[in-house]
């Protein structure tokens, strides 16, 4: 998986979610991980180069697919971090 998606992904996550909520960064480091293992692996060097081999819809399933795993990487690693 495209990792500059996963870090964009992260951080939209982070600004748009927790205004009541302060993540430390091994919480953060946690939600990357879990997020991490839950994606297919794909081997990327450069962005570039997924842009230009992968179709606009190939496309929007990553970022789809990531959005929805660092959501649910998030809620898992939090609900443990406030038990």
């Amino acid at each position: 998986m495209n990792w500059s998606l996963m870090n964009c992904s992260l951080n939209n996550w982070n600004v748009s979610n927790t205004a009541d909520i302060k993540i430390g960064k091994d919480e953060f480091i946690d939600i990357s991980c879990v997020a991490l293992n839950k994606l297919p692996a794909k081997s990327v060097r450069f962005t570039i180069d997924t842009t230009f081999y992968s179709t606009p819809e190939e496309l929007r399933k990553m970022s789809e697919d990531v959005s929805n795993v660092v959501k649910y990487a998030s809620n898992f690693i939090l609900e443990k971090v406030w038990k």
